[in-house]
């Protein structure tokens, strides 16, 4: 427990000086504390709790941030620690293989679905042009591993062998989120996007 509360210490240390854009480099080492955290879960099976606590509170931190870019504008992005956050757990679904491990992890996917709601909807509100902005297809493919475990399906159709079920509680909570409606909208937009760039494509041959 002490290991863990130390390697959570340090994870909030290095996220919170890399804020500085003079010490924005401190981001990458903020990774492996994290990093060591999720295999102690893994290997080790010590700290789920306080990994899951600070996974949560990352992921809760969906503002956006603003960034001078070469066009003069300000480029508008998801929060680092968010996306640190969702990475990280999103890692811990794909790994997890314990039927204890994956109910409590489960558990938080379903406590953090408003926030991802708010992270989706966030990523849909800054993506200007789809064709040259990657960070919405990062955080679908991010959000894969989640969908998984909440749904017992693989994303390529593959079922998973586990005796854990959505309630309809669960379903209800899901759809109240929000996240779902997100995600959609998020498609939609995207998808329109990338048609009205292949018709300019295609008009202007």
């Amino acid at each position: 427990l002490d290991l863990s509360n130390t390697l959570i210490q340090l994870t909030l240390t290095l996220l919170v000086e890399s804020s500085n854009p003079m010490m924005e480099y401190l981001r990458q080492y903020a990774v492996q504390p994290l990093n060591l955290l999720r295999d102690r879960v893994l290997y080790h099976h010590q700290g789920l709790e306080e990994y899951l606590r600070l996974v949560q509170s990352l992921i809760g931190i969906h503002a956006v941030s603003a960034t001078p870019s070469s066009s003069n504008k300000q480029k508008l992005e998801l929060e680092f620690p968010s996306i640190l956050g969702l990475a990280s757990l999103s890692s811990l679904c794909s790994d997890a293989k314990q039927l204890k491990q994956v109910r409590r992890i489960r558990k938080t996917v379903l406590e953090g679905c408003e926030d991802l709601s708010a992270m989706v909807e966030t990523c849909a509100a800054v993506v200007t042009d789809t064709s040259k902005n990657s960070e919405w297809i990062r955080l679908v493919w991010a959000l894969l591993p989640l969908m998984d475990l909440l749904s017992n399906l693989k994303s390529n159709g593959e079922f998973i062998e586990t005796t854990l079920t959505v309630s309809p509680k669960d379903a209800q909570w899901m759809l109240n989120s929000g996240l779902f409606r997100e995600l959609i909208m998020l498609y939609c937009k995207t998808h329109t996007h990338q048609t009205n760039a292949a018709s300019t494509t295609v008009t202007s041959t």
